[in-house]
Order: C-alpha cells, then structure tokens, then sequence
C-alpha cells in the first residue's frame, strides 16, 4: 500500500484542523499529533470507496472527528506510552462502510477518553478493540458509547484492562439501538483483571434497545486473577509471579497482532513486559 501524506492535505478553518483524503484511496497513513499544527479541534474525513490504513501516535487534549465515507474499509490503529490527555473521540460511518479500531493505551498519569460511534446508515461497521493498563495512583475512565442509527448496522466492542497498585479503571459506555434500527446487531465487551486491593475497577457497558428484531449482548467483569489458573501453571512448574505475568499477558498480547508496524509491535511489548 502506498503511503498518503497528510502535510498535504490540512486545512484550517474555524478553529478546526480538516485533513481530508478524496474517493478510491488506497494506502497508508501516519499521523503523529505532535507534528500537527494546534488546533481546538481535528476532522478527519475518508472519501467513498477508500481502503486505508491510519495509525495514530502520541495524544492531544482536543476532540477528533472521523468522517468515514460509503464502501470504505479503515483500519485505524493507535497506539500512546506518554502522558495521558482527556480526549473525545466521534466516528461518523456511512453506508456500507466499516470501521476497526484498535487501541494501545499505554499511556502514564489520569486519562480520560470519551467515544461516539455513529452507525448512520444501513451496512456500516465498526469494531473496537481497546487494551490498557493503570498502575500507581493513575485514574483512567474509558466512555465507549455505540448509536446504532439505520439497520443493519454492527458493532462490536472489546476492552480489557490489567489494574494495579491504587489506580483506578473504569470501562462505561452505552450502546443504544434506536427506533427503525432493525436488524442491527451490537456487543460489548469488558475485563478488567486487578492486581492489588486498592485499585478502583469498574466494568459497565450498558444496553438501550428501542426496537425489536436486533441482537445484543454484553458482558463485564472485574476482579482478582483466577486462583485456579494459577494453581495450574504452578503445578506445571511456573512461579506463581510468573503464572501472573502469563495470564496477563493474555489479557494484553492480541491487541499487537493489529498493529503491522514491527516497531510498534515491539514498543507495545517493551510497554507490557515493563508495566505487569
């Protein structure tokens, strides 16, 4: 795939950063918020029938809109080890489009993400796929909201969470099927696996049906490592700090497997190995 430069493609208006890739774009993209000039706010706009790789690096406290054109398939990855920044987030998906994205947050300090995902027409997509970790006294709340806004419309959310020391990690977010939604399908996702007594976990999507012949699911959890995986792999002869370690690795490990940049991957293991 080729590479789109977006230096070439940024225009400012309105206290607003548009970087706006035209219709039948095929490649890759990198953007890097350091790199950007400041802006209150950032938009993001696919054309029709685009198939693209973005990956995003490092945060800035602003909100950022994703406008994803009909037909078009984007695989957005993100990945950030720095400082935490409280972000919103809107995705906008039109008809037949589908949206994947994965998120590497690795970040230090407090954290504050909030998404809308807007399921605007029938066939559009998106699957989220979010992995952290909170250690010390970091305070990270993840709002990851679904609006199923046409029929047939998908979405899939997946977070997972290892939080230690006196943290706190909170994974919330709604996903509502409005009325005239039907046949559209919506799950959510979200572990949260604690290390220490004094963390603060709490794992919550919620569910708003407005209409009938749909599915829905979710399923949370939060708390302690299974007593009985750790028994097993100590009876097998793996240390029980090491028993911990694996099992979390399990949590966190699948996230690399989107990210295709090799250096990436191995930034986000460097992330895990250090953190658990």
């Amino acid at each position: 795939m080729k590479v789109i430069n977006i230096s070439h493609l940024v225009n400012e208006e309105d206290n607003t950063l548009t970087l706006e890739i035209s219709n039948n774009q095929t490649g890759e993209v990198k953007v890097d918020w350091h790199d950007l000039p400041a802006s209150e706010n950032y938009h993001l706009v696919t054309g029709d029938n685009t198939n693209l790789e973005i990956l995003e690096l490092n945060e800035k406290n602003s909100h950022v809109i994703y406008d994803i054109g009909e037909n078009s398939k984007v695989k957005l990855n993100i990945f950030n080890s720095v400082q935490g920044e409280s972000l919103t987030r809107e995705f906008n998906i039109q008809a037949n489009a589908s949206l994947e994205v994965a998120f590497a947050d690795f970040s230090v300090g407090d954290k504050s993400l909030k998404v809308d995902a807007n399921l605007l027409s029938e066939g559009a997509s998106i699957y989220w796929h979010l992995a952290t970790i909170s250690e010390k006294n970091d305070k990270k709340n993840f709002v990851i909201n679904f609006n199923h806004l046409a029929g047939n419309t998908f979405a899939k959310m997946e977070n997972y969470g290892v939080a230690k020391d006196t943290s706190t990690l909170n994974f919330l977010g709604n996903a509502k099927i409005f009325k005239g939604s039907k046949g559209s399908s919506t799950n959510q996702l979200a572990k949260i696996l604690v290390f220490d007594k004094g963390v603060h976990a709490k794992a919550s999507p919620m569910l708003c049906i407005d209409e009938n012949d749909v599915k829905a699911f979710h399923g949370a959890s939060e708390g302690q490592i299974n007593k009985d995986h750790i028994f097993y792999l100590m009876s097998r002869g793996v240390s029980e700090a090491e028993a911990k370690k694996l099992i979390t690795y399990g949590y966190l490990y699948p996230i690399i497997q989107t990210f295709s940049e090799e250096d990436i991957k191995n930034a986000i293991v460097d992330c895990i190995t250090k953190r658990v």
